[in-house]
């Protein structure tokens, strides 16, 4: 499952020796079963919100995300994040963090900071590019 990603030597700094401890503790004790059911659950999703197909948030939303996310890549030559707005009606762009993967709250909490400020004050038409301009 993880043969695709770095085995990070050292660990980053937004990752202590205390943090790793309690998420192995967390995981031992209670396994991988909850977190993978989200993922098993997915098809259910779609079932279950069918009703819901084609409609828009309506809510101010942006995507604040790491370059190096491996989502981004999860369907083999297609960019998950190219259309993030599609189905917002108040989009207010994309900010890809270079160089940061997916936890990006963690990994560049300043930099996610700064791109939260703009997004939540000012009218989208003042906004970042989206990814199709860039």
């Amino acid at each position: 499952m993880l043969g695709g990603l770095p085995d990070p030597d050292p660990f980053p700094d937004w990752l202590s020796e205390a943090d790793l401890d309690y998420y192995t503790a967390e995981f031992e004790a209670g396994g991988f079963r909850g977190p993978f059911n989200r993922y098993r659950a997915q098809q259910r999703d779609w079932e279950l919100l069918a009703d819901y197909t084609g409609s828009k948030v309506e809510q101010p939303a942006c995507l604040i995300a790491g370059s190096l996310d491996p989502v981004r890549a999860f369907v083999p030559g297609l960019d998950l994040y190219q259309q993030a707005g599609a189905h917002c009606a108040d989009y207010r762009g994309t900010t890809l963090i270079d160089g940061e993967g997916h936890w990006i709250q963690q990994e560049a909490p300043a930099a996610v900071n700064e791109a939260i400020e703009p997004a939540s004050v000012m009218p989208s038409s003042r906004i970042w590019p989206s990814l199709a301009s860039l």
